[in-house]
């Protein structure tokens, strides 16, 4: 019979064993656990055209649905929406009813954001474009972070704009890089750049990859992220 105040030897193996569940438990509710992770943006993330109508053949393949589908791997709860022809500008421009911000984060409720987005809007840097000046595309990006912790995001990881084959774009999408890498990090985004990293990659018209490419792509760029989130 055990003593009185002592646990009887056979029921300790269950209580160290209950005590380390509920430790593993209480350390995945500080470091992380299943996460509500969107992963936003243009036509390399596509799972819409510019017309905002479905396009699942390309959401098969691109980047942002094929990181989702990886951390959705890793027990998270993961989706992607991506517009064709889509930037910063034309995001936070877009009215509700049209996948504005607003429409997008009340439905999918994220806690982390993974934004790949930026090449659309080197184009508002040639002169066709209307020579969009730095400081206004900076206040776009304050904007823009500040819709999203508005709305509840409390990590946000970015993407600068790819690397394509045309010099003279590709020079502008550096640009957008540049601004982004100076106004994101202050504002508590983890930014980086994609140009080293997709440079290698083939390009099917000189910006877009095809499924092997955005498959490198994320094997690239996905496991960081599962660490980030």
């Amino acid at each position: 019979m055990a003593k009185k105040g002592l646990v009887p030897k056979v029921v300790r193996p269950w209580i160290y064993i209950l005590a380390a569940i509920a430790g593993i438990g209480f350390l995945r509710g500080r470091t992380g656990g299943k996460k509500r992770i969107l992963i936003l943006g243009d036509s390399q993330s596509q799972t819409h055209n510019t017309r905002l109508q479905p396009t699942p053949k390309a959401a098969a393949y691109t980047l942002g649905p094929s990181i989702a589908k990886y951390l959705r791997g890793k027990g998270h709860e993961a989706t992607a929406v991506g517009v064709a022809g889509r930037g910063v500008r034309s995001y936070l421009g877009a009215k509700p009813g049209k996948l504005a911000l607003s429409d997008i984060f009340a439905k999918h409720k994220p806690e982390v954001l993974i934004v790949e987005l930026g090449g659309n809007d080197a184009m508002f840097l040639s002169a066709k474009g209307g020579r969009m000046s730095e400081s206004f595309y900076k206040r776009k990006l304050s904007e823009f972070v500040g819709k999203a912790k508005e709305a509840g995001i409390k990590k946000i990881i970015w993407f600068g704009p790819s690397y394509v084959d045309d010099a003279a774009y590709n020079a502008l999408r550096l640009k957008i890089a540049k601004w982004q890498s100076e106004v994101l990090p202050g504002l508590g985004v983890s930014w980086s750049s994609q140009q080293a990293i997709t440079k290698p990659l083939k390009r099917r018209d000189g910006l877009h990859h095809g499924p092997s490419g955005y498959a490198a792509w994320t094997t690239k760029v996905a496991p960081t992220l599962a660490r980030q989130v």
